[in-house]
């Protein structure tokens, strides 16, 4: 393979190359790589571009490592800074650059070929943890790179395990200078926010809000530090954590960074990492000091590069029986005790797998189509013309424990694993089958828009994050009946075809938010299955709920565990999952939780008992009761207008949804980071420049239902003067709003239908038996009841000809509204 293949030989912008050329003149300098680069494969991609193996015809043919860089006017100070870096450094332990090439608009940096890969790479293939006398290997042997680094009037400013490469003899190698800074003058001291932010060092985060507040090149060594923490852990400390809540918490001095378990490390270990981690910068040592400490000493008494060349190939060897499918031993000889210089050296899926009685074919589920009967009208119920009717209606011999939608295709989760359907498909085609088995499914939300699946799931109830490109990989397989042990787990004929059903009446058109607002092929592990493209999200074991909120900049998610509630927001690329904010305690298991926002911040997460509901305050935890107000008790007896009982209770509390002409206005405010590195970006809170724009408190609005009696209310339950009540014949177990025109209730047995604006009872959809909602999305709502034995039977709800007329009057109503 040639140097001329592939993306570099698109089409020259010469604008945009001339620009380039401008901003950095030195880059009319290079020649081009054809005659001179041989590209033999591509090793993968990093944050600026794809990396290549190849040949310098030059350089007696030497095999390179070949950056290739797409020059962005933006980034191009950062990129072409590191070509500088590097051609000023001569040092065994930082990366040597070959030579550079120009190609359009493209860089081709040619470096040293490290072909062991990362650090963070070889710890998180090998099963073991690294012993400590590898990780006193390559932490002496970074240092040294390091110290010779701040020599050169350099700082680093993103040391972690990532940035720290092996060769396949056993070199350490420092790497990745694109965020680094050259000192000049006297003072050595830099005043930019940037780095990796679980990595960062106090006085690094401290410079994102004060420019006065300057650092050296001792905010590497703290770096070391977490670095150290990570080898022997996996993971940096506050892995677990939201990376804007951890920079602030790295900025506490009363919280504690070090190992998971110090005890079962040295005591030289655990004083190192206490060592890097001073917080006074005068006070903490330099890259020098650090090798004089006795951690790393003890790495003169060992081979070094023949263990960590032994380290390598395991790794290859584990990445060769991972791809064919062989069982991974994590007994493997590692006694460090073999490297010694000297014989008399010191060296310091799951229940519910699907078989049971059923007489069917495997992997499918008996459904049977039945006549639509929802739409009884009970006399003097119902005013008008219907506003939802029945679209849809399913018998399924499973208990539905939840649903949501993927497309055009509803899933729906069982004891025995996930449900999906094609509701585009004929209805002769139009069938449930497993997309994944053996994994019992209680609560789903899907989220196009991140690409995800979350999921309360498996035999521990832990929260998964699924990728959502490897589900619908799932059900593209499951719906095309292939029976490949991919795609069932194992099971045979885990995707066969199950009966088919003939809705009644047709699927329902397009009605988008009437009810509410890598490789796709590779597992997270490396592998090829999608069925382990997951990741659990850290401490939610044994969950029973989570509730996921969206405000104009992000998105939070609320778990609930036992007594403990857990909020998560979701880190932007490159961390792309949901990542721990904060935790509180809870004096009991409450009945159910809501998040509430300005728009921008969570602000308060309700928490409801059977007794009362309270108010926590996310940023202090302080807790205020919500009293009930005497219009609940007065009419929360029901449409008879009695009050309501003694031991009545809160039954719902939403926030009322942000109109979208307004959310849209609002993220539009959103800050845009100016910053190259996504690790920063998705650091640093987007919202100090929309901070002004907040929704304050006194117009947010709620749903509260008490007894049988809804009201609109502030944030302190009261209701709002001159706002209607809504009544319901029965307790309501979720409420849904159709914004400006109608507040939907899925009660015990029925769906009621309201005015917003008056309160008027409009429509009453009847069923004998008890509902149970499941999910409601683009104009649908989804609910199931019980039948007899196990059978389930599921309704999907959509809008009628009435409503759709409706929406889009307002539609167009707000559209105009907006232009004058």
């Amino acid at each position: 393979m040639s140097s001329s293949g592939g993306a570099q030989q698109q089409q020259v912008n010469p604008a945009k190359l001339q620009a380039v050329l401008a901003k950095c003149p030195d880059l009319r300098k290079l020649g081009p790589p054809d005659k001179d680069v041989e590209v033999l494969e591509t090793l993968g991609k990093g944050n600026y571009g794809y990396v290549y193996r190849g040949r310098i015809r030059s350089m007696n043919n030497v095999m390179a490592a070949i950056k290739v860089v797409y020059l962005k006017e933006s980034e191009l100070k950062e990129t072409w800074q590191e070509v500088e870096i590097l051609r000023e450094c001569n040092h065994a332990n930082i990366v040597r650059l070959f030579t550079t090439y120009m190609q359009g608009l493209y860089l081709w940096i040619a470096m040293e070929n490290c072909g062991g890969g990362s650090v963070d790479t070889l710890y998180s293939i090998i099963p073991k943890p690294l012993s400590e006398e590898a990780i006193a290997v390559i932490t002496y042997e970074s240092v040294k790179g390091l110290a010779y680094f701040h020599q050169t009037k350099h700082i680093h400013r993103d040391i972690k395990a990532g940035n720290l490469l092996l060769t396949e003899s056993g070199e350490v190698k420092l790497a990745d200078f694109g965020v680094s800074a050259r000192l000049s003058g006297t003072n050595l001291r830099a005043n930019s926010f940037i780095g990796t932010p679980f990595w960062m060092a106090p006085e690094v985060i401290r410079s994102e809000n004060d420019r006065n507040n300057w650092y050296d090149a001792k905010s590497d060594v703290w770096s070391i530090g977490i670095t150290v923490i990570e080898l022997a852990d996996k993971c940096p400390p506050l892995a677990d954590i939201h990376p804007f809540t951890a920079l602030k918490l790295i900025l506490q001095d009363a919280q504690p960074l070090g190992l998971k378990n110090p005890k079962k490390r040295s005591k030289a270990m655990n004083d190192f990492i206490a060592y890097c981690l001073t917080r006074d910068p005068k006070k903490r040592p330099s890259a020098e000091d650090l090798l004089k400490h006795p951690f790393l000493l003890k790495s003169e008494s060992l081979r070094g590069r023949e263990l960590l060349a032994d380290l390598v190939e395991k790794a290859k060897q584990i990445r060769v029986k991972k791809k064919s499918g062989q069982r991974i031993d994590d007994d493997f000889d590692d006694d460090a005790a073999k490297y010694a210089v000297q014989p008399d050296a010191e060296v310091g899926h799951a229940p519910g797998s699907g078989d049971g009685d059923d007489e069917h074919a495997p992997g499918s589920v008996n459904v049977s189509a039945v006549a639509v009967n929802m739409n009884e009208e009970p006399p003097g119920d119902i005013k008008g013309k219907p506003i939802i009717e029945a679209k849809q209606s399913y018998i399924l011999d499973e208990e539905i424990l939840c649903s949501d939608f993927v497309g055009p295709h509803l899933l729906l989760g069982t004891d025995k694993g996930l449900l999906v359907a094609d509701l585009t498909s004929t209805q002769e085609q139009q069938t449930f089958v497993f997309c994944i088995r053996g994994v019992r499914f209680k609560q789903l939300a899907v989220l196009e828009d991140y690409g995800v699946l979350v999921a309360r799931c498996g035999k521990n109830d832990h929260v998964r994050q699924y990728r959502l490109s490897s589900i619908r990989k799932l059900i593209k397989m499951a719906l095309t009946g292939d029976k490949g042990e991919e795609a069932n787990g194992g099971a045979p004929g885990g995707a066969a075809a199950g009966a088919g059903v003939t809705p009644s009446p047709s699927t329902a058109s397009g009605m988008g938010g009437l009810f509410g607002s890598r490789s796709a092929h590779q597992g997270v592990d490396g592998s090829s299955n999608p069925l382990e493209d997951f990741i659990k999200i850290p401490s939610t074991k044994d969950s029973t709920n989570f509730v996921i909120e969206r405000t104009a900049g992000s998105i939070f998610m609320l778990v609930l565990i036992k007594n403990d509630m857990t909020l998560y927001e979701w880190a932007k690329d490159p961390y792309l999952r949901f990542m721990k904010v904060k935790a509180f305690w809870l004096p009991e298991q409450p009945r159910f939780l809501a998040i509430f926002h300005d728009g921008y911040f969570v602000r308060d997460l309700l928490v409801t008992y059977t007794g009362e509901a309270n108010l926590v305050n996310v940023e202090d935890a302080k807790v205020t009761e919500l009293a009930v107000g005497q219009d609940f008790k007065k009419h929360g007896g029901g449409e008879d207008g009695s009050p309501a009982k003694s031991d009545e209770r809160w039954r719902t509390f939403d926030q009322l949804p942000i109109e979208a002409n307004v959310f849209q206005t609002m993220r539009m405010t959103v800050r845009r980071q100016a910053s190259v590195n996504r690790k920063i970006a998705a650091a640093v809170s987007p919202y100090q420049d929309g901070g002004t724009q907040v929704i304050p408190e006194s117009k947010r609005r709620y749903l509260a239902t008490f007894g049988l009696v809804t009201y609109i209310v502030d944030v302190r339950a009261q209701p709002v003067p001159n706002s209607p009540a809504f009544k319901w014949t029965k307790y309501p177990s979720k409420l849904l709003v159709v914004p400006g025109l109608y507040i939907i209730a899925v009660c015990e047995n029925s769906v009621e239908i309201c005015d917003i604006k008056t309160g008027e009872k409009l429509q009453v959809i009847q069923h004998s038996a008890a509902l149970r909602f499941l999910c409601d999305k683009n104009g649908r709502l989804v609910i199931a009841t019980h039948k007899k034995r196990r059978a389930f039977q599921v309704f999907i709800l959509g809008a009628t000809q009435v409503l759709l007329q409706q929406i889009a009057h307002r539609q167009a109503q707000q559209a105009h509204s907006n232009a004058s």
